[in-house]
């Protein structure tokens, strides 16, 4: 077990207290899918709502999708917030002065030991200031197929994180359930109940489905932290998160052309190299903004096509791509730059890079946990 320093985070100046949303899961779940279509949801019941996203380094493509639901939204950058958790409660504080009701948070989808880490010590320190919902973990149903089968297309250190995730969650809900068969999706909620012993539900933000109850639930008055991890071995979850290479990077596209082609085709792209090299995809996202037109673009496997929301013609646009793949990091970096060019020369256009980082995570190093009565 690693032994942690316990210091004393900053001090909020907050009048009343805030709901925090905590929405955990594992890279590609859909965790910010989902996320936007429960502020839409709470909003529509009239709450006022703000979104903090997080990632071990800037330039996120889920801070720009926040950001065009016209709620305040802040980042964390630099680790998950149980690691940055005195930034984390730092940019909480300022995002409590827009006055929101609701303030809905997205850790690193590697993360896990977040009750004993991140929602513990936010009602130990603000409990006066804030009160933590029920934190729901969100699975897609192909990955936790896979994993329940124990055939999962990853590493064992990786599927450790996925598993501790399971174990910490006050309720799991199944996401993309709208593409997967109906009979499937009630023998996964069966299983997945029998195996973990809590609520398993399921979701689809794209057709709305179990939103609204999801809603529902968070309002009505539960606090979050039954599940914190008694026993979690940090090597391993450090190896687990080091299986993967992590890229952030901007390039400016010069020309004119369809956003969803390009989009789509970017995708396509990066997975047949994936492919080639043999590197499991975890998670790609691509945002293409141009003014206020803006194209997003999600790829979650190897094996499944990437989605696409938004189309129409667009000028000199930005494009944002995060990645998270099995693979080198400095590799990964050369398929970003190759695929981007490639895509980009097909279409009669020019691409320059303007940020480029790729990375492994270091080393999780919480400054504050308070384990519990774990299974």
């Amino acid at each position: 077990m690693t032994k942690v320093q316990i210091q004393i985070p900053p001090s909020l100046d907050i009048n009343g207290s805030i709901l925090v949303v905590m929405v955990g899961g594992f890279l590609g779940a859909g965790k910010t899918t989902a996320i936007s279509a429960l502020a839409k949801s709470l909003a529509a019941k009239g709450k006022r709502v703000g979104l903090i996203a997080n990632d071990q380094a800037p330039g996120l493509v889920d801070t720009e999708r926040f950001s065009l639901l016209g709620s305040p939204v802040a980042e964390v950058a630099g680790g998950c917030f149980c690691c940055q958790f005195d930034m984390f409660a730092s940019r909480f504080g300022e995002l409590a002065k827009t006055n929101p009701d609701v303030v809905l948070c997205e850790p690193v989808g590697s993360c896990t030991d977040m009750v004993a880490t991140v929602i513990r010590p936010l009602r130990y320190y603000y409990g006066k200031q804030m009160h933590v919902a029920p934190f729901t973990v969100l699975v897609d149903p192909w990955r936790l197929t896979a994993f329940l089968a124990e055939a999962s297309p990853f590493p064992a250190d990786v599927d450790y994180i996925y598993g501790k995730q399971l174990l910490e969650a006050d309720g799991i809900a199944i996401t993309k359930s709208d593409l997967f068969e109906a009979s499937k999706i009630d023998a996964l909620v069966q299983e997945t109940h029998k195996r973990y012993g809590k609520p398993v539900t399921r979701i689809s933000p794209a057709v709305g489905t179990g939103i609204d109850k999801w809603c529902e639930a968070i309002l009505g008055g539960r606090e979050a932290g039954d599940h914190a991890l008694s026993e979690i071995d940090y090597d391993i979850y450090a190896k687990g998160e080091a299986e993967l290479g992590w890229l952030n990077a901007t390039f400016q596209i010069s020309g004119k052309t369809d956003s969803r082609s390009f989009t789509e085709s970017l995708l396509d792209n990066l997975k047949e190299r994936c492919n080639d090299e043999g590197a499991e995809i975890a998670h790609v996202k691509v945002e293409l903004a141009a003014g206020e037109k803006s194209v997003f673009g999600n790829l979650t496997s190897n094996a499944l096509d990437p989605s696409i929301d938004g189309n129409g013609m667009i000028v000199d646009p930005v494009l944002t791509l995060n990645a998270r793949v099995q693979v080198d990091p400095e590799k990964l970096g050369a398929m970003a730059v190759n695929g981007v060019g490639d895509t980009a020369e097909l279409q009669g256009l020019k691409a320059k890079v303007c940020l480029l980082q790729s990375f492994k995570p270091g080393y999780p190093r919480p400054p504050y946990r308070m384990a519990g009565d774990a299974k």
